[in-house]
């Protein structure tokens, strides 16, 4: 039967209970918090590697913490020269003999540098939680490359500041979306639209500026006849493909043409 947490009178939260909320939360994928420097690792020698502290949350809630000021030692195994290895190294949760869940380094050896080690959840029955947090390169004798495996999230303030960035408006029927305050901005969504068509009996020039549109659209032309587009790129008789810099489009009338020649600009969207 469910229970009522935190309501009044009912006993303390328990840990497995606060982890399972933190989970609803992160949207229970493992990730490093803006706490502290962040696991932050520095390679000392050519075996060991430290990490700086910071926080974990994983996946089913779990916190990995480590204090203030601290540092936790990874020692890579002596490599041989002319070989290449690849490591792993993180953090073990696991259920020691009392039933108490514990946390412990671990280095493991992989067998290519894009194997990797599953993260099981406590919730899901597993009694041991591998949370990789560095593949380590070891080239020779010496520690080479070390990428960081989990992702890190930004605190709430700088969420909200990283969303201001973000514009949209509506110019002149097409959806747009700037990333940068807007800046510069980008077209979104799909299909075309047709902006301009007309039929012209002598040579005419379309120009970008009559349209009004951000420099960031890409344009067809379609022609019953030839059409030359400056910087343009031909896509068989009569169609050109064109972006926006130096958009001039000249429709001419070559000889034989007839009486004229009708034209689409159509914005790709």
């Amino acid at each position: 039967m469910a229970k009522l947490i935190n309501g009044n009178g009912n006993p303390a939260v328990y840990a497995a209970e606060d982890a399972d909320m933190l989970a609803g939360i992160m949207g229970n994928v493992t990730t490093i918090t803006a706490v502290g420097n962040e696991f932050a690792a520095t390679a000392s020698g050519a075996n060991l590697i430290e990490v700086a502290d910071g926080v974990i949350l994983t996946q089913e809630g779990r916190r990995i913490q480590l204090d203030a000021g601290l540092t936790d030692a990874f020692t890579i195994p002596s490599g041989t020269a002319g070989t290449t290895n690849y490591y792993i190294i993180g953090y073990r949760l696991y259920e020691s003999a009392s039933g108490t869940q514990e946390c412990e380094t671990f280095v493991q050896l992989m067998a290519s540098a894009s194997d990797t080690i599953p993260e099981d959840t406590f919730r899901g029955g597993a009694t041991e939680v591998f949370v990789s947090l560095y593949r380590v390169e070891q080239d020779g004798v010496n520690l080479g490359t070390i990428s960081l495996l989990l992702p890190k999230v930004s605190g709430v303030s700088q969420i909200n500041a990283d969303l201001s960035d973000f514009k949209f408006r509506n110019n002149n029927g097409v959806p747009e979306l700037s990333m940068d305050s807007g800046t510069t901005w980008q077209k979104v969504g799909g299909g075309m639209k047709l902006i301009k068509e007309g039929f012209v009996t002598s040579t005419t020039t379309v120009s970008l500026s009559e349209f009004n549109f951000s420099s960031s659209h890409d344009y067809l032309v379609i022609t019953s006849g030839d059409a030359s587009a400056q910087g343009g790129t031909n896509r068989g008789n009569g169609m050109t493909e064109k972006t926006s810099s130096g958009f001039t489009l000249t429709i001419s009338i070559p000889t034989g043409t007839g009486n004229g020649i009708y034209y689409q600009v159509l914005d790709l969207r």
